[in-house]
């Protein structure tokens, strides 16, 4: 992806956005597999970056201003919840972008899918190989939807958790 968290300002800002967008994918992906909750936290994200808050502003006002207009204008919420809403909307953004990354670095969207399958459920008394060929050519229907959510997750960039 070309970023640099040591460069010029912009760069950084990018970089810690890229950072933060595999972080939540990385944490949605183990959702989708069920072996956890979604629980990426916005405010913790916030928190421990050093995001610089006008660059966030702008991205969000310029992409989102239909969408968070009210929120932000409104009484409802402090500067720390709007904070993690406008993060929460300009990683959205970003989700394609690092999904074809990783696709692009892993040789495909199977590979990928692999390879994150494989770090939350290892296979140590197989050969790579043939722990691969195990999960990608599957043998029954049955077998496929098991993993359709995660395969979904890993194709499409992103599923939505909203609505479970």
């Amino acid at each position: 992806m070309n970023l640099s968290a040591i460069g010029e300002d912009h760069e950084v800002y990018e970089a810690y956005m890229s950072a933060l967008t595999l972080a939540r994918s990385l944490n949605g992906f183990d959702a989708a597999t069920e072996n956890n909750f979604f629980d990426f936290s916005a405010p913790d994200a916030v928190s421990a970056s050093d995001l610089d808050p006008l660059r966030l502003g702008f991205e969000a006002g310029r992409n989102h201003d239909t969408e968070l207009g009210e929120l932000v204008f409104g009484d409802d919420a402090d500067n720390n919840e709007l904070k993690s809403a406008l993060l929460l909307a300009c990683l959205r953004d970003r989700n394609s972008g690092v999904r074809d990354a990783l696709s692009t670095a892993f040789g495909g969207n199977p590979a990928l899918f692999w390879s994150l399958y494989s770090s939350i459920w290892p296979e140590f008394k197989k050969p790579m190989n043939d722990a691969m060929d195990d999960l990608l050519n599957l043998r029954t229907a049955a077998e496929e939807g098991d993993l359709d959510r995660q395969w979904q997750f890993v194709t499409n960039g992103w599923i939505d958790f909203s609505e479970e």
